[in-house]
């Protein structure tokens, strides 16, 4: 699933949707999470309680969905098996409809997989702080996205980060690395 960022919708992450699903996986796109976040959470239990859906059970989120993704996936009675969040914006971001602030779980609450793509350039969230929060996670990885900006998923270098995105749902589906590299 892919949680979109404040004031985007499914459009912006067609292309994602498409490589997504070139590659086995079912992809549902839900628009900007902060103009209804009880409705997004109440769909995303529903897909992930889909007894018919196969392969691992992962959600990507951007900015607003990215916070959003975090905090599903500290939940351990979701079927969730991986997290990828993306232009994370670590500081409170305002729910549209009610005007609550929606905070950044702590990441050593976050224990699922998790990998964070991030732009050098982001002007949304400074790299330092992002890279303490993620330091804190359990399971997790970052990719800094060289010149990337807050939208690291349609940016310039997306095919890099759809590949590396594919790598690391791969490597859950197959519970075991993917390849390894030698050199020699």
């Amino acid at each position: 699933m892919v949680l979109a960022g404040r004031d985007e919708d499914a459009d912006h992450y067609a292309e994602l949707a498409r490589h997504l699903t070139l590659n086995g996986y079912r992809v549902d796109v839900f628009s900007d999470v902060l103009r209804e976040p009880d409705a997004i959470v109440r769909a995303v239990d529903d897909v992930l309680n889909d007894s018919a859906a196969e392969g691992p059970r992962f959600v990507i989120g951007s900015d607003a969905g990215a916070t959003l993704a975090a905090s599903l996936g500290t939940a351990r009675s979701r079927r969730l098996d991986a997290v990828v969040l993306a232009g994370l914006a670590t500081r409170g971001l305002q729910v549209a409809t009610t005007g609550e602030r929606v905070r950044l779980v702590p990441a050593a609450r976050l224990l699922l997989p998790t990998l964070v793509f991030h732009g050098d350039a982001d002007p949304v969230t400074d790299v330092a702080d992002l890279a303490s929060w993620a330091a804190a996670l359990p399971r997790g990885s970052i990719r800094l996205i060289r010149g990337g900006g807050h939208d690291v998923v349609g940016g310039e270098a997306r095919r890099s980060v759809f590949a590396a995105l594919v790598l690391f749902l791969e490597r859950h589906r197959a519970a075991a690395p993917v390849f390894s590299e030698a050199f020699g």
